[in-house]
């Protein structure tokens, strides 16, 4: 199986299985994931503070919302906040913005 438990396809055989070939040496987290799980361990808690939420493939999703319930534009790779995305209680039209960028005007995402 993968390291999600989903069978690996042509990988099935009588008997004890070789998995070697389909493992990978190490999995590596995201940018994204690796904020979300210091976000899960941290006891400090500020206004603004916001916990990433993460695509199937690791990349931040477009929109984030803070915990003061605004919400706002980030890129995929680095989570940068798209300086003036952000909006109060609602979800921002991110499709204006190119996402994949990384030299948009960066403000603090921790």
């Amino acid at each position: 199986t993968s390291h999600n438990g989903e069978v690996i396809q042509s990988s099935k055989v009588l008997g004890s299985a070789d998995c070697s070939s389909h493992s990978p040496a190490r999995r590596y987290l995201t940018q994204c994931q690796q904020m979300y799980q210091l976000r899960m361990i941290s006891f400090v808690i500020y206004q603004g503070m916001w916990t990433p939420k993460c695509d199937t493939e690791g990349k931040f999703e477009p929109v984030q919302c803070d915990n003061t319930d605004h919400c706002f534009c980030v890129t995929e790779i680095t989570g940068t906040v798209v300086k003036g995305s952000k909006v109060p209680h609602t979800r921002p039209d991110c499709s204006q913005y190119d996402l994949t960028e990384e030299d948009i005007t960066p403000t603090p995402s921790f």
